[in-house]
């Protein structure tokens, strides 16, 4: 089940992004990649990056498109399914197996293991809690059981930058993956209100995000997304994406309650401060689990975004744009933080090989946000607005007569126009980034002409 419970802070890693796939697909091609020498150098340092990617091998014009999900982890590598099953569809451990075997990982050579050999039978119950570490934080519990590690599974972690500091985890995993489906709609649920509190209290600190900076824009659209999710469909799925993100980038850490005898690490320097670590195998469940959840949320989306597209209604207009924004600014954050982590790693001994792994994701990221935006700028066009730029005064009373928005829109239209005309800069975590947040979403915003 899914509650709240005191905590402590934890440092965000970096975001998944969701981007869109073709609404009439049900099938993505493969896309190998091989990960194991990376993963032994990664293994050995606090943060690397784990990737997820979806590829659509008949994505060839505007109606099809590029779903791509990179996360921040402690690995490197493409995670790849070869076929999309609705796992909230999925009622026996055979069939999630099925649906979910063809993930592969640097954690582990082999695909994501649903017949485990038990060392005991007796099982504990585990809490897991995500994201920044306050007393309001949701988490999740699951049954878990202890098993017999193969050779390649990882059952270490580094506790401090010492090479001795190493902490020696359990072997404990979920007993029935389908445990972690049934939970996920609360918790996503439950932390969707958890941001929104966020964002009210402290606009300048979203958990799941580095730096923990946002801009204000950002935070502004997300706050009417979060209220007009209420009567839009095609929103409402473009945010709960954006929390599964959020979900899937941040760290994580065991409540208290059943630790499997380890403490929390107080060494400041160490990769999971203030936390303690959860097992690695039931780390990649989760993982691997949000992430064919997240997929399968993306295609619904997708479609019932396409068949608004296609009645080219103006009265659509504010729906399509949230959605996108959303997309979008998924997309920046994780171009910016895998920019940032190339820079910072690009003297390691592994640095040409996340240089070499990242430059495919941060094409493809590129690619996707471009298109993205073409397909807004299309749609517009579309529905006869012609180049009408929307957040421009002189055509403000026309954006608010045509999706019929109330004052608290209508007050967000004048805060966007304010910020366009005042070209506040983006925000970044540095300048090694060529993309920052607000990069590509401020072309959203702007007149397709001077985008």
């Amino acid at each position: 089940m899914v509650r709240t419970s005191n905590s402590q802070r934890a440092r965000p890693r970096a975001a998944l992004s969701a981007q869109p796939s073709t609404p009439s697909s049900a099938t993505l091609s493969p896309k190998t990649s091989s990960s194991r020498t990376l993963s032994d150098h990664a293994s050995q340092h606090q943060e690397s990056h784990y990737t997820v990617s979806w590829l659509d091998s008949n994505a060839t014009d505007d109606s099809n498109f590029i779903e791509n999900s990179p996360r921040g982890a402690h690995q490197t590598a493409y995670l790849t399914p070869s076929h999309s099953s609705d796992p909230r569809a999925l009622n026996t451990a055979s069939q999630v197996a099925e649906a979910i075997s063809p993930y592969e990982s640097a954690l582990w050579a082999k695909p994501l293991r649903m017949q485990m050999k038990w060392i005991t039978r007796q099982h504990v119950v585990l809490s897991v809690r995500y994201a920044a570490l306050s007393e309001d934080s949701p988490y999740i519990s699951l049954k878990c059981s202890h098993f017999e590690p193969e050779d390649s599974d990882i059952v270490h972690r580094k506790w401090g930058n010492q090479p001795q500091q190493i902490r020696e985890i359990p072997s404990y995993c979920a007993v029935d993956v389908t445990e972690i489906f049934s939970q996920l709609e609360e918790l996503i649920q439950g932390y969707t209100q958890y941001y929104y509190r966020q964002m009210n209290i402290n606009p300048w600190k979203v958990p799941g995000i580095e730096p923990s900076t946002i801009p204000n824009i950002v935070t502004s659209t997300f706050k009417i997304a979060l209220k007009y999710q209420e009567r839009s469909r095609i929103v409402r799925d473009a945010v709960r994406i954006w929390i599964g993100s959020r979900l899937c980038a941040a760290k994580r850490t065991l409540l208290s309650e059943e630790s499997l005898g380890m403490s929390v690490i107080n060494v400041e320097d160490a990769p999971d401060f203030g936390h303690i670590p959860i097992p690695p195998m039931l780390d990649y469940q989760l993982d691997t689990i949000m992430i064919q959840w997240m997929e399968s949320g993306m295609k619904q989306m997708l479609k019932q975004l396409w068949s608004i597209l296609l009645k080219r209604h103006k009265k659509d207009w504010f729906e399509v744009y949230l959605s996108i924004f959303i997309l979008i600014h998924n997309l920046e954050v994780v171009f910016e933080c895998q920019k940032v982590y190339i820079q910072l790693h690009q003297d390691a001994p592994y640095g040409r090989k996340i240089a070499a792994f990242s430059e495919p994701m941060l094409e493809q990221w590129q690619w996707t946000a471009k298109h993205l935006l073409f397909v807004y700028h299309y749609h517009m066009r579309r529905a006869a607005f012609g180049d009408a730029p929307m957040f421009q005064e002189s055509f403000l009373d026309d954006a608010i007569a045509f999706a019929d928005l109330d004052d608290e829109d209508q007050d967000y239209l004048r805060i966007a126009n304010h910020w366009i005309t005042e070209q506040v800069p983006e925000c970044g975590m540095s300048a090694y980034a060529d993309v920052h947040q607000m990069t590509w979403c401020r072309n959203l915003m702007q007149n397709p002409k001077s985008a």
